[in-house]
């Protein structure tokens, strides 16, 4: 059985399946889908937040040096990357 038949299949199969899901029951489905797509989503950005942090932390001279991170820099006035770590490091003394 090649694999283009066996898709062809189970296609199949489901469609055949999906007519005889109650109408409640495939809006259910489809919700389910759509809410775990959004969380898939929101992990990437979780994780895409976590990977600069973890730049700050292990590094924060070559963070200081970065043309991008020089506006955050000036903004929260910041001189040296010491007072960088420290803010990223104890998120509850950034007024300080």
């Amino acid at each position: 059985m090649s694999s283009t038949s066996g898709e062809q299949q189970i296609t199949t199969l489901l469609k055949r399946l999906w007519h005889h899901i109650a109408p409640r029951r495939s809006a259910q489905l489809g919700l389910l889908l759509g809410l775990m797509i959004g969380a898939s989503f929101a992990e990437i950005i979780s994780i895409g937040a976590v990977l600069p942090y973890l730049a700050v932390l292990t590094a924060p001279e070559r963070i200081f040096q970065l043309s991008a991170a020089q506006p955050f820099i000036k903004a929260l006035g910041m001189k040296n990357p010491s007072q960088l770590l420290r803010r990223a490091g104890c998120p509850s003394f950034w007024r300080a």
